[in-house]
């Protein structure tokens, strides 16, 4: 029997938004690789830039537990998995509010070109200043890492989300060849699929619910 196209049951809108969306995903992933951030650091970024500017931003924690789930059924550090358990939250109030499936990922592209322009403007006012060192011998950009940002903590003042400490020693001397090809097989997916909520697809979550299936 021949594989049924899915792809036919999507809504024009829907297919038209999410279009729009890993476009953008892509254009800003590239921006950030092309600032030095590893492949799973800046498509944990674009996960923080949709976070940022929820109106709910800190104000929901998860449980050791619901992390412990995600990290188990994904492979996602526990930074990695908080962001997800957020995003999953967020994306639940969005439909709360009554949001189309279409209306939902507007929302969250206009977020991400919300930051890209935030981002522009300000590389705009520093470019003079990096050119020149770029031009005089200055120290060239290092490789930015997850562990750059350091360790992400839930606060206890509403479950806002912080840098507290440095990268694990782990990142600084080096992983083992096992984890560094699991880290390659990650980037490849990553790359495959620009868009932040492509690393969703790893759990199975119903509409309107915030948490990931067993």
């Amino acid at each position: 029997m021949p594989p049924v196209d899915r792809t036919m049951d999507i809504d024009p809108a829907v297919q038209s938004a999410q279009a729009a969306f890993r476009s953008t995903a892509h254009q800003q992933l590239k921006r950030l690789q092309a600032q030095g951030w590893e492949a799973d650091a800046a498509s944990y970024l674009l996960m923080d830039e949709l976070l940022q500017q929820s109106p709910s931003h800190g104000a929901s924690a998860a449980s050791s537990s619901q992390l412990q789930h995600v990290v188990e059924r994904t492979g996602f550090s526990r930074e990695q998995a908080l962001k997800t358990l957020l995003l999953q939250q967020e994306i639940s109030r969005l439909r709360s509010e009554g949001h189309s499936t279409a209306a939902l990922i507007e929302q969250l592209h206009g977020r991400l070109r919300k930051a890209g322009q935030m981002t522009l403007a300000s590389q705009d006012e520093n470019g003079a200043a990096a050119s020149h060192r770029r031009f005089n011998g200055g120290p060239l950009t290092k490789k930015h890492k997850l562990s750059d940002e350091g360790a992400i903590t839930t606060c206890t003042t509403g479950g806002d989300c912080f840098p507290h400490r440095a990268a694990s020693r782990e990142h600084c001397m080096g992983q083992t060849s096992e984890k560094s090809d699991k880290r390659q097989r990650e980037e490849t997916k990553i790359r495959e699929d620009p868009s932040p909520l492509g690393q969703l697809k790893k759990l199975k979550v119903r509409p309107g619910q915030g948490m990931a299936e067993s």
